[in-house]
């Protein structure tokens, strides 16, 4: 981990590797057991403005340099090992290249390259590389437990949230469902909602099972391969209940919309005031749970 030009690292006459100014830029010079096989070279992404991991490795007769994880340079047919007794340092006193001029922040010699990518990692992280030049970007990781294939129960609680599009089973069983972008229209209006779908090898919920339905998405539960759907228990998709009220009416629940009162009219597509249903489609090749409960007085259903 550095940040200069000058000597990197050397020993007497046969080893040297430093960045050196000719002519415009920081060029390289390698020299492994007294061959020299970049001279006054370029390297990609190299600066000696900002702090870098800069990695020189020999493996199998291969030189390579890589700069923030990225290979630069890399050269074969490469004899001899490394011998370095100076950092930072010049390899011979007749030389007008400086000793490093600069930062050197963490040095870390190995025997292998096995473990490069933790080790560049735990670099870039320590010492805060810049965003975009380092190895691995910022970004959401979702570690997921493991799943089960189908989804058999005959007791315990069954909790399917259709926000999260996650199924847990109070034994530990776990499934991850997946998000499908829908539209609908009515009256020259086009509406999008999300359904939040499950696939199984088959299901079988007996009626020793509480189900208990979390969420504001619509519920698709499927089988693959034309497997068994079983329900032998009661799955209870109401919506909040509604009061009496100007401002009260029930929640709306897997898809359905917040109903109306007797007094204002529900928050869904149609949706006129008081006691009138307006449901959704129920069934399309598989058990698929929605509720509108935009004109209802009581979302209760």
């Amino acid at each position: 981990m550095v940040k200069g030009h000058g000597f990197l690292y050397s020993n007497n006459g046969t080893e040297r590797t430093l960045f050196h100014n000719n002519n415009s830029g920081r060029n390289l010079w390698w020299r492994i057991n007294g061959s020299e096989f970049y001279s006054d070279t370029a390297v990609a992404g190299y600066s000696d403005a900002v702090t870098q991991v800069l990695e020189f490795s020999l493996n199998s007769g291969t030189a390579t340099l890589r700069v923030n994880g990225t290979q630069a340079l890399s050269q074969n047919s490469v004899t001899g090992n490394f011998k370095i007794d100076r950092i930072g340092l010049k390899y011979d006193g007749t030389t007008s290249v400086s000793t490093w001029s600069g930062d050197m922040m963490e040095i870390i010699a190995v025997s292998s390259t096995a473990h490069r990518r933790k080790i560049e990692g735990y670099l870039a992280h320590k010492w805060s590389i810049n965003k975009g030049s380092r190895p691995g970007q910022d970004g959401t990781v979702r570690i997921v437990r493991p799943q089960v294939s189908a989804l058999a129960f005959t007791s315990g609680t069954l909790t399917i949230d259709t926000d999260k599009a996650e199924i847990a089973h109070t034994d530990g069983s776990y499934m991850l469902g997946e998000y499908e972008n829908k539209t609908y229209s009515l009256n020259g209006k086009t509406y999008s909602y999300k359904v939040s779908k499950f696939t199984a090898d088959n299901i079988s919920i007996g009626s020793g099972v509480v189900v208990n339905l979390v969420g504001s998405n619509p519920l698709s539960l499927q089988t693959r391969n034309n497997g068994d759907l079983t329900l032998g228990t009661t799955i209870n998709a109401n919506g909040g209940a509604g009061t009496e009220g100007p401002n009260t009416g029930g929640v709306g629940k897997l898809g359905g919309y917040n109903g109306g009162t007797t007094e204002t009219s529900g928050d869904g597509p149609g949706a006129g005031s008081a006691y009138s249903p307006n449901f959704g489609p129920s069934a399309i090749n598989s058990l698929e749970l929605w509720l509108d409960a935009s004109s209802l007085g009581s979302a209760d259903s």
